[in-house]
């Protein structure tokens, strides 16, 4: 019944989302890997990834995917590293 008279009313919520700043996806992982961005190659299905040609930004890799109607891939590449200073040794992931 509360409901019925705040909207008779006008005293409805307003939205939370105009009061707040829109928060975007991280691109760069804080541990400082670089994003980069491919086209799927042409033609390619399945589950294997198949990459054509790499894009300098995300603006770049989203404007020819929306022409070709091909996918994109954003790849963070690492490298493993051996962590040996604690008692048990362990295997951390480094940016390239």
């Amino acid at each position: 019944m509360a409901t019925g008279i705040a909207e008779a009313t006008g005293e409805a919520k307003a939205p939370q989302a105009a009061n707040r700043p829109r928060r975007r996806a991280q691109m760069a992982e804080t541990d400082g890997a670089k994003p980069r961005f491919f086209l799927a190659r042409e033609g390619k299905t399945g589950r294997e990834p198949a990459f054509d040609r790499e894009f300098a930004s995300e603006a770049e890799v989203l404007v020819e995917s929306l022409k070709t109607g091909r996918n994109f891939y954003v790849v963070y590449e690492y490298r493993a590293a051996a962590d040996c200073s604690g008692k048990a040794p362990q295997i951390r992931k480094q940016a390239v």
